[in-house]
């Protein structure tokens, strides 16, 4: 679809510049004869508006074939070409060296961004990184499990007692007072 409207949009930017090349030929025409008869002057006013009414449609075409194929535009290269000014060709002459220069300039700006992270600490022993296993813990003689993600010393359950007899599930476990 871009590719057929950036086309129609080539051909009528073709037929504007062919109508200025025209206008642009019967004003020098105008302007070589006698300047003093009203009738000249008032046709060279009208052949110079008219130019500058095409001059201006091609302009316009020029901006929308520009933003056509910067939507479409990597961002970085996008602010790059937006500095470029449309010549005989659509963002200038000197496309490649302007490129040339930005990329150059991102390169450089990365190495110096690089550079600065780097030596932004000002330690060069690292702390103490602990290792993700559970440590034994010593305390009071007896030796704990670390947990890895707290490092507290796991507490050790005993085992559920399995005496319950079933008249002791049916009665409280605090007399009731009356």
């Amino acid at each position: 679809m871009c590719k057929t409207r950036d086309k129609r949009i080539v051909e009528k930017q073709d037929r504007l510049v062919a109508m200025i090349a025209s206008l642009s030929k019967a004003l020098s025409h105008l302007l070589s004869k006698d300047m003093e008869n009203k009738e000249v002057i008032e046709i060279i006013k009208a052949v110079s508006d008219a130019t500058r009414l095409a001059i201006n449609n091609l302009r316009e075409e020029t901006a929308i074939r520009r933003s056509l194929i910067l939507s479409h535009i990597n961002v970085t290269w996008k602010d790059t070409l937006l500095t470029t000014e449309a010549d005989e060709f659509l963002f200038g002459k000197d496309l490649a060296e302007v490129l040339k220069r930005a990329k150059s300039v991102s390169q450089e700006f990365k190495s110096l961004s690089k550079k600065s992270s780097e030596n932004s600490s000002k330690n060069f022993r690292t702390p103490f990184r602990p290792s993700n296993k559970p440590q034994a813990e010593t305390f009071l003689g007896q030796t704990h499990q670390l947990s890895s993600k707290s490092r507290r010393a796991f507490k050790t359950r005993s085992p559920k007692r399995a005496s319950y007899s079933s008249s002791s599930r049916n009665q409280p476990r605090y007399p009731r007072k009356h």
